[in-house]
């Protein structure tokens, strides 16, 4: 309870600052510099240890960004690469309706062409063979 009396003083008491909330309050910062004035006067500036530890955390950034680079150039080959393959899969998925279309359709003709064989049915059979064959020919060139 005097923890919430605490978090309670403290909003009250600083009106001026952002208030935080209480669960804000009682977490533990990520960082322990979080809270420290970052702000360079020219007095700063002029320290030797100051200048070395901006060099530092600049050759630092450079080379986080040059990492990065790398893996955006690795996203961007495997997503052109992921694109052709997602199309090549749709595109083998149209070749198998069509070529089971081929097959089927010319099945049923060689079937039905023995009932209509007297009203020239063989040409029936001829078209029904015609599909059968093409759909396997194409299937096996495909492979």
């Amino acid at each position: 309870m005097s923890k919430e009396n605490e978090i309670k003083d403290f909003l009250t008491a600083d009106s001026s600052s952002v208030k935080k909330k209480p669960e804000e309050l009682l977490s533990v910062p990520s960082s322990p510099f979080l809270n420290i004035k970052r702000d360079l006067n020219e007095e700063d500036l002029k320290s030797p240890a100051v200048q070395r530890l901006l060099l530092s955390e600049n050759d630092k950034l450079e080379h986080q960004v040059h990492r990065l680079e790398i893996f955006e150039e690795k996203f961007h080959s495997l997503d052109k690469e992921c694109a052709v393959l997602k199309e090549k899969v749709s595109q083998n998925t149209a070749f198998e309706i069509i070529f089971t279309t081929c097959i089927a359709i010319g099945s049923a003709l060689c079937g039905i062409s023995s009932l209509y064989w007297s009203q020239k049915g063989y040409i029936l059979l001829l078209i029904g063979l015609g599909l059968t064959l093409g759909g396997i020919l194409a299937k096996i060139v495909k492979k």
